[in-house]
């Protein structure tokens, strides 16, 4: 069943929202990682929709939300996501988020318990100082950064973008389908019929930039609901210290590995991700 399409005005800002409408299930939120959109939950959402009542939400700068010129660190960014929940008068949300959408997630967890009754997190980027300290790691936002500023920005055509990324990492080991709804989505057509990115390159650096900083210590003591922190079989060391901090910090919180996946495992085994959804709600 293809998603519905809508558009959540906070003020003077517009979130877009992919649903699912299943009036009377439960409410599952998606959040998607830095960079991407909600248009890549597609795959991983339908085998859910006869379950629960969906939505995917565009982070601002990203997909078809509005693109202001700040607010893209993490806990603004929840602000919009608390609002979007407020608006569509959703309590006792199931959320599920990839990386950044992790991460936001578990902060909307933290400041309004009443919102979230369950956390279902894909290697969320939430580095505290003690992580630092002890595993001596860094969040490397100044990599990231600059690897998003210097993003091909736009193609000639979507086929031009298919061509160029099918068979390069990351793209390579991501299910086709959600490849082609990335081609498909995530650019934007242009007047001269070429094709552009949906999340600017620059705005994709500057939430690198702010998570570099970012301490999440202080939100994970605070989430009292259930929360599965998942990871790819293929993460690196750093990530799966990162994830083991979280997990003592989190009063309500167990792991899991996901076989044959690495950080980008939403878009690598979306109905292995879907049924494990499934399965931690069912367990909590």
């Amino acid at each position: 069943m293809p998603p519905d399409s809508h558009f959540i005005h906070l003020d003077a800002l517009s979130i877009h929202l992919l649903r699912w409408p299943n009036p009377g299930a439960p409410p599952l939120l998606l959040l998607h990682a830095t960079g991407f959109l909600a248009d890549l939950w597609r795959r991983l959402a339908e085998p859910l929709a006869a379950h629960y009542d969906i939505a995917a939400l565009d982070v601002r700068g990203h997909g078809r939300s509005a693109t202001p010129d700040a607010g893209y660190d993490f806990p603004s960014l929840t602000d919009d996501i608390v609002a979007v929940l407020d608006a569509l008068g959703w309590r006792d949300v199931l959320a599920a988020g990839h990386s950044m959408g992790g991460a936001l997630a578990l902060i909307a967890a933290s400041r309004r318990p009443e919102l979230v009754r369950g956390v279902f997190a894909v290697e969320p980027i939430v580095p505290t100082r003690a992580w630092r300290e002890t595993s001596g790691a860094q969040l490397d936002g100044d990599r990231l950064a600059d690897a998003a500023r210097n993003r091909r920005p736009s193609f000639s055509s979507r086929a031009a973008v298919a061509e160029r990324w099918r068979e390069r990492p990351p793209f390579r080991s991501w299910d086709s389908r959600v490849f082609d709804d990335y081609v498909e989505y995530g650019f934007e057509q242009q007047p001269d019929g070429s094709v552009a990115l949906r999340c600017p390159p620059h705005i994709e650096a500057g939430v690198f930039d702010a998570a570099a900083d970012f301490d999440a210590e202080p939100f994970l003591r605070d989430v009292r609901c259930p929360v599965l922190l998942a990871q790819g079989e293929r993460t690196t060391p750093w990530f799966d210290a990162m994830l083991a901090n979280a997990a003592a910090l989190l009063p309500n919180a167990s792991r899991l590995t996901i076989p044959g996946a690495g950080h980008l495992a939403p878009m690598e085994v979306p109905d292995l991700i879907a049924s494990q959804i499934r399965a931690f709600d069912d367990a909590s």
